[in-house]
């Protein structure tokens, strides 16, 4: 379930990360929430 939550989230960010009017925000923040994910995956495991 969670995998498919993901590939909905990203088949949304992801395209508007790479059209022409892609800001530098967009791309920061996509990359910051899969820190932000990673972190906390980390976190529940311990």
């Amino acid at each position: 379930f969670a995998g498919f939550l993901l590939y909905i989230g990203a088949s949304d960010i992801l395209p508007q990360a790479h059209s022409e009017n892609s800001s530098r925000k967009t791309i920061a923040l996509t990359i910051l929430g899969a820190i932000f994910m990673f972190l906390i995956t980390r976190i529940a495991i311990d």
